[in-house]
């Protein structure tokens, strides 16, 4: 059964089922939720934070920092990422990266104050896409 199909039935056994004023509730709160999800378009990168391990190969992060972390400043950063942060309007699509950008991030290394620079790849535009597509950048 179809999108458009099930939605028809469900409106039909809400009408149905309720009396005017529980349906005009139910529509209220549809509409909130809709107005709400419409605010998250996947076409924007949303925020996540990212921890140093997260941004370096677990190899470096074993031999090179893990003992370090509790001199480490930042503790985190913050990058965009197109995954989870939007939602597409077709079934079967989803939110993936359509464009990103090299970003430098300096880290305090703890009491020696040396400075790293760590680039990594900062989400900038986002697009949907078929989920089968495994030629995403990640």
């Amino acid at each position: 059964m179809s999108l458009g199909c099930k939605m028809i039935v469900v409106a039909f056994v809400v009408l149905f089922f309720c009396d005017g004023k529980e349906f005009k509730e139910l529509n209220e709160e549809l509409d909130d939720h809709s107005n709400y999800i419409d605010k998250f378009p996947c076409d924007k990168p949303q925020p996540r934070t990212f921890y140093l391990k997260d941004i370096v190969s677990k190899d470096d992060w074993n031999k090179k920092y893990k003992k370090q972390i509790p001199k480490i400043r930042p503790l985190y950063t913050i990058l965009h990422r197109c995954e989870g942060s939007g939602g597409c309007s077709k079934y079967g699509e989803k939110c993936i990266v359509n464009e990103t950008k090299i970003v430098k991030l300096a880290y305090n290394m703890g009491l020696s104050r040396r400075i790293e620079l760590f680039e990594v790849k900062n989400h900038t535009s986002c697009k949907c896409d078929d989920s089968t597509n495994d030629s995403r950048i990640k």
